[in-house]
C-alpha cells in the first residue's frame, strides 16, 4: 500500500476537493435534517389547531340541537320530538367524549369541558320533563323550564367561548416558541457556516503545499 507522501498528484488534487467538500456537505445535511424536524413540528402544531377548533365546534353544534326538541315539543306537540332527542343526546354525548380523548393539556380547556360535562345531565332532565308533558301547550310551569333549559345552553356556550380562546393562546404560544427555535436554527448554521468557511480556508492553505510540493519538484 502506497504512503501519502507517494500518493500521485491526480490522487491529491481528488483527496484535496473532497477534503474541502465533505465539511460543507455534513453541514448541508445536518442543517436540512434540522429545518425538516422543525417544519414537521409546526404542521402537528397546526393540525392540532385544526382538530380542536373543528372538534369545538362540532361539540357546540351538538348542543344547540340539543335544546331543540323540547323547543318544538312545546310549540307543536309531536311525541315525534322525543325519540329526535334521544338521537341528538346520543350524538353531543359522542362529541364531548371525542372532545376528551384529544388529550387536552391547557387547564382553560379542560375545565371549559368538565363544565360541559357537568351541565349535560341538567339540558337532559330539563328537556325529558318537557318532553313528559301530556298537553305541553296547556302546562303553566313549561315556559319557566324552557327559560331555564336556555340559560343552561348560554352558559354552556360561554364555556365553549373560553375553550376556543385558551384554545387559540395555546396555538399561539406554540407557534411563536417554534419560531424562536427556528430562528435560533438559523443563527446556530450561519454561525456553523462561517466556521466551516474558516475552516475550508485553512484546509486549502494545507493541501495546496501538499499538491503543491511534488508540482514544485517536478518543475
Amino acid at each position: 500500500m502506497k504512503s501519502i507522501r507517494n500518493w500521485s498528484i491526480r490522487t491529491r488534487l481528488l483527496a484535496t476537493f473532497l477534503g474541502v467538500l465533505i465539511p460543507y456537505l455534513a453541514l448541508a445535511g445536518v442543517g436540512a435534517v434540522g429545518f425538516n424536524l422543525l417544519w414537521r413540528s409546526i404542521r402537528e402544531v397546526q393540525k392540532e389547531a385544526v382538530r380542536e377548533i373543528a372538534g369545538a365546534a362540532d361539540l357546540q353544534l351538538a348542543l344547540v340541537n340539543l335544546l331543540v326538541p323540547a323547543n318544538h315539543y312545546l310549540i307543536t306537540g309531536d311525541t315525534g320530538e322525543r325519540e329526535e332527542f334521544e338521537r341528538r343526546l346520543a350524538r353531543a354525548r359522542d362529541v364531548l367524549a371525542r372532545m376528551e380523548r384529544m388529550g387536552l393539556e391547557h387547564p382553560e380547556e379542560l375545565r371549559a369541558l368538565a363544565e360541559i360535562r357537568g351541565r349535560l345531565p341538567q339540558i337532559e332532565a330539563l328537556s325529558r320533563e318537557i318532553l313528559a308533558l301530556p298537553d305541553p301547550r296547556a302546562a303553566r310551569a313549561a315556559p319557566a323550564r324552557l327559560k331555564a333549559l336556555e340559560a343552561i345552553g348560554e352558559e354552556m356556550a360561554a364555556a365553549l367561548g373560553r375553550f376556543r380562546a385558551a384554545a387559540e393562546r395555546e396555538i399561539a404560544e406554540k407557534i411563536e416558541r417554534r419560531a424562536a427555535l427556528m430562528g435560533r436554527v438559523t443563527a446556530a448554521a450561519r454561525a456553523a457556516l462561517i466556521v466551516s468557511e474558516a475552516g475550508g480556508v485553512g484546509l486549502a492553505l494545507i493541501f495546496a503545499r501538499w499538491v503543491g510540493g511534488p508540482l514544485q519538484a517536478i518543475a
